[in-house]
This record gives C-alpha cells, sequence and structure tokens, in this order.
C-alpha cells in the first residue's frame, strides 16, 4: 500500500488524539470538537472575492499596548448589486473608510461586524479598493493563543484562537472575511523602532529608514491564503540562514529567527527539519512556497505560512518536541495549501499534520519509533477522549 493510500486508512484514529504538549494541534482538535455543529456558513465568498490585503501597521505605540492602522483590501464582486460589504474587525475602533477614490464612506461598527456601504451597487465588472482607519488594543483569546500579542520582548500574532467562535483569528488585527474559504494575497507594511526586525508570510521586499532608529519595513505574499494564516513577527531578532534541495529542481530558503542569544539551541532543536522536509516531499511532493520560516515567540505553534510562529521554551537545544517542529512543518502542506472548510473538518488541518509528524519519526528513527508512537497515541485516545469530548456515546446496535 502506497504512503497516500496508507494516508486515507488511518488519518481518522489519529485525528480524534493528540499527544498532551502545549502547542496547536491538541487545543484546536479539542475546540473543534467542542463547537456546535451546523452553525451558519459564512457565505461571502460566493459574492465577493477578496483580491489582495494590504496591512499597514505602525507599531511605534506598542509600549502603550497600542497599534495604529491602516487596511486596504481590494475586491471584486462575483455577482451584481453589490451595495454593502461585511467584514471582522474585533475590539479595534475604525476611524474612517475611504473608496478607491479617496471619499468617505458610511460605515457602522458594532459586535466584531464592520459594515461599509458602497458608494453605488456594484458587479463583476467593479474592482475596486476599500481603506479601513483603525486603531486601539488588539484582541488576545483568553485561551491564551491566538490574537495579537504586544510584548516587551516579541510582537506577533497567532491567527488561531482556542476559544473565539469562529476559531480563525485574522479580525483580531486586520478587517477581513475570517474564515477558512476565503483567500487571497497578503502585503504588509510595518513602521518599527529600537533595531526590531519584521518577519512576515512571503518575502521581504525591502527596509526604509524613516529617522533615527525608526523603519518601515514591506513583505509581501503573492500566494493567496486566508485571514487566519497571514503573520508578522517583530522583535530584536538575529536569522540563522540555510538551504534545501527541493524535488522541484530549486534550492529553497530556509529563515530560523530567534533572539541572537537563542539561535544555537534553535539550531541544535531543528537538528533533523531537513529530514523532515525530505520525507514530506517525497511523500507529498514538491515544497509550494517560496520559503520555510520559523520565527521564536513566546507562545505557540502556529502554522503560518513561510513564517511558523513557534514556542521559544521549547526550542531548548534539545529534540524533545522535534515532533512538533516536523507537525508544523507538515501544515505547509496539509492545512496551508488544503485547508478544512469549516471547523469541523478540521482532521484535514490537524490530523493529516500529526500522522506527517509520525512519518518523520519513521524516517529519522525507523519503523519501530513509527509504531510506538501511534500505538501511544491510541492508548491516550481511549483513555482520555471520553473525557474531553464530554462523554462517551453509546448508539444501540
Amino acid at each position: 500500500m502506497t504512503i497516500r493510500l496508507l494516508l486515507c486508512s488511518v488519518v481518522t484514529s489519529i485525528a480524534l488524539s493528540v499527544p498532551a504538549q502545549t502547542t496547536c494541534q491538541r487545543t484546536k482538535h479539542c475546540s473543534a470538537q467542542g463547537q456546535a455543529k451546523g452553525g451558519p456558513q459564512d457565505l461571502r465568498s460566493d459574492s465577493i472575492d477578496l483580491l489582495v490585503t494590504r496591512v499597514h501597521l505602525n507599531l511605534l505605540d506598542a509600549p502603550n499596548d497600542l497599534i495604529h492602522a491602516m487596511c486596504v483590501l481590494r475586491l471584486v464582486p462575483k455577482v451584481p448589486g453589490v451595495t454593502q460589504l461585511r467584514l471582522d474587525l474585533i475590539d479595534l475602533t475604525v476611524g474612517s473608510v475611504l473608496d478607491e477614490s479617496n471619499q468617505p464612506l458610511g460605515f457602522s461598527h458594532a459586535n466584531g461586524v464592520l459594515r461599509v456601504d458602497l458608494a453605488q451597487p456594484a458587479g463583476p465588472a467593479d474592482t475596486m479598493d476599500i481603506t479601513v482607519f483603525y486603531d486601539g488594543e488588539p484582541a488576545v483569546d483568553p485561551s491564551n493563543f491566538g490574537g495579537f500579542y504586544l510584548e516587551n520582548t516579541y510582537i506577533y500574532n497567532l491567527g488561531v484562537a482556542f476559544d473565539a467562535q469562529s476559531h480563525s483569528y485574522g479580525r483580531a488585527w486586520f478587517p477581513c472575511f475570517d474564515n477558512f474559504v476565503e483567500r487571497c494575497a497578503f502585503s504588509f507594511h510595518v513602521t518599527t523602532r529600537g533595531g526590531r526586525k519584521v518577519w512576515c508570510n512571503g518575502a521581504e521586499l525591502g527596509v526604509v529608514s524613516l529617522g533615527g532608529d525608526t523603519t518601515l519595513t514591506h513583505w509581501s505574499i503573492d500566494e493567496p491564503i486566508p485571514s487566519y494564516l497571514a503573520s508578522v513577527a517583530v522583535a530584536n531578532y538575529a536569522v540563522v540562514h540555510q538551504e534545501f534541495p527541493s524535488i522541484g529542481g530549486t534550492n529553497i530558503p530556509v529563515d530560523l529567527v530567534a533572539l541572537p542569544g537563542d539561535t544555537t539551541q534553535m539550531k541544535n532543536s531543528f537538528l533533523h527539519l531537513q529530514d523532515a522536509f525530505n520525507r514530506f516531499e517525497t511523500c507529498f511532493g514538491a515544497y509550494s512556497w517560496n520559503r520555510i520560516g520559523y520565527c521564536l515567540a513566546s507562545r505557540g505553534a502556529m502554522e503560518h505560512p513561510t513564517n511558523i510562529t513557534y514556542p521559544d521554551f521549547i526550542a531548548d537545544g534539545t529534540l524533545q518536541y522535534e515532533a512538533t517542529m516536523a507537525h508544523e512543518l507538515a501544515h505547509q502542506w496539509f492545512g496551508d495549501l488544503v485547508t478544512c472548510d469549516r471547523a469541523e473538518e478540521m482532521y484535514i488541518n490537524e490530523g493529516f499534520a500529526e500522522y506527517l509528524s509520525y512519518l518523520f519519526l519513521e524516517g529519522v528513527y525507523g519503523p519501530d519509533r513509527y509504531r510506538s508512537t501511534v500505538r501511544a497515541n491510541h492508548y491516550e485516545m481511549l483513555r482520555r477522549c471520553h473525557w474531553e469530548d464530554g462523554g462517551a456515546v453509546f448508539r444501540p446496535r
């Protein structure tokens, strides 16, 4: 049986439970299990297509827990007669909304929903730019995973919230269709100071000095991604550059990003990253993104494409958590490329990524390690899942 066929036969059982770690895959699964099924589907993407989201983020007021931002959304209606745009944005305060001619548009903003009235009905021939000015203290999820974190050492976001409904959490820092299905290109223009380096999805296009130690950094990703995968990480970072040869015929740049004193430990903990990359390419095809990137922060892990957020406390110089490293890389195939439609389908994201982490362990340490890991996972499933899911379900024959 090929690995691809084997995946289909075992991923359902693997998705039911994952190791008890303080990382994303376990709690995402539990959150999705706890969410009531059959909730209203977000149908906005049936009538409006977001093409590009440009986030201009000013972090100079970060010591006061504030951001100042402007977001330009390029969009096109898919149907005629569109008169209003409904966006998701929580906690932050909207100052104004402008059209492509810099004319103000009417809007209302309440309960996390920003409704913008278009100047006139629009249809498929009307590509337009809508600019939203907003500021304030961005949201963080009560679970302590998800939202936008303004810390002394790190400034960064985690695009999934464990407690919030929906779990997609782009709305914590920019206006968006905060669902799993809407994808668009992104560009990021981040103003910061104090020697802080900015890392986002895609490629860095330039850094401009604004005087003194203030800089404006521009990143862009052309591949369309959903709102929850958009990423920014800012700190006094240093970077370790590597390259992995790909079966696609190119070398894939690798960026391991950490505080200067943490780079050696990070490299040691990521000793087998290339083994994971080679294993996944062999099983599932060439890597599709422009680079591999991991940024250390104070919590995580989160699979933002090309800019994975990774907890600094598990990049400790050991290999104890290398399955988590592999899990997040696996999301670059499953989750980031192939994405669930709604939270009830989180096995597509998390079950497959966890299965790939087992394939990584098998590739590095052999089939006995794979089998022991799967058996331990099944044991945990039988021992704990009926608690975590709120009780066992017995169906009469």
